[in-house]
């Protein structure tokens, strides 16, 4: 009984650690500590009464719904794993031998007998179920080592270009993301992701599209870019999770497809080029007066400025200063 107690009290803290963990789910150290948890959790053996008194079944699926969100595939994989191992082994022990306390007569230790010997036999056939899946699992992982070798195996549709168009744009979700990634994405998932991408490009730029095979070409040239981008893996995993479809993809942008960090940086590079052109202004147009605004670098008073709205309308402008004798700038 001891045993027991120490074993939910044990799971329940590990339940407040995920809990605790899944409110910082953004941060990259989190995932490592997740992972640990995980993996302990899959060491110990859970039954009926641990997941009632602990409720870590009901933290799990938290777990892989928002890790999910932030494109998690290996948290993901592990939480649904551990999902499925558990309510395997509830069913298996849902089958109860008779109450000891109960006298039985020669037929019932028969009867008991063939009830046990069935059990047996089923459960062997349950071991030998999940050994066959396990391999089936194993061999939908895309191998490392052949990832440059391997062909599309996916739907084709009988039109050369076409079923090349899928080749492309399989090969690019996988090599596209680092091989800790590739290897838990299952090779059909993939291939069936790629032809949907390839039947909408099809239908939107040939068959609506005035038989623009120069659009279809260019569009699927720039998904294709992206998704075997290694800098922006984010976007193989959002389609791969279903966060980005492929009906939506293929619409895309190549802007829109770019990772976060590429988006800010545009977002960055053209607020600069805004500020640079409104400071050039300043300077053809407005009257220089000193004494407004030290320079830091080279402490004079020859400087100009401007004011925009950078912020909510409730908030202060924000103010832009520029030396007029070594060029440089700041803003508060």
């Amino acid at each position: 009984m001891s045993d027991s107690k120490d074993i939910i009290l044990e799971i329940k803290l590990m339940k407040e650690s995920l809990e605790r963990l899944i409110l910082n789910k953004e941060s990259e150290s989190t995932y490592g500590e997740v992972m640990k948890i995980l993996e302990k959790l899959e060491s110990v053996c859970i039954n009926r009464e641990i997941l009632k008194q602990t409720k870590i079944g009901v933290v799990m699926t938290a777990v892989k719904k928002e890790f999910c969100t932030v494109n998690n595939i290996a948290i993901v994989t592990k939480a649904d794993e551990l999902i499925r191992k558990w309510k395997d082994s509830l069913a298996t022990n849902t089958k109860q031998t008779p109450n000891n306390d109960e006298k039985l007569n020669d037929q019932d230790v028969q009867s008991t007998a063939k009830k046990l010997k069935k059990s047996d036999e089923n459960k062997t056939k349950d071991i030998q179920e999940s050994q066959d899946q396990d391999k089936n699992e194993i061999k939908e992982n895309i191998k490392e080592e052949e990832i440059l070798h391997k062909e599309y195996t996916g739907p084709l549709t009988g039109d050369v270009m076409r079923d090349k168009a899928r080749h492309f744009l399989w090969k690019a979700m996988v090599t596209g993301v680092p091989y800790s990634q590739a290897k838990l994405m299952k090779e059909s998932q993939v291939c069936e992701i790629a032809a949907e991408i390839e039947s909408v490009l099809h239908r939107e730029y040939i068959v609506k599209g005035d038989n623009s095979v120069r659009d279809y070409n260019l569009q699927l040239k720039t998904i294709k870019w992206n998704l075997s981008d290694l800098k922006n893996p984010e976007l193989n995993s959002k389609l791969y999770v279903g966060k980005i479809t492929p009906e939506e993809i293929a619409r895309m942008q190549s802007r829109e497809m770019a990772s976060d960090a590429k988006q800010k940086e545009r977002e960055k590079q053209k607020q600069e080029s805004l500020e640079a052109c409104q400071s050039d202004w300043d300077l053809r147009n407005l009257i220089q007066k000193e004494g407004q605004f030290t320079c830091g670098k080279c402490k004079t008073n020859k400087t100009t400025y401007y004011q925009m709205q950078t912020r909510s309308a409730d908030e202060p402008m924000t103010t832009f200063v520029r030396c007029l004798n070594c060029g440089n700038r700041w803003k508060f």
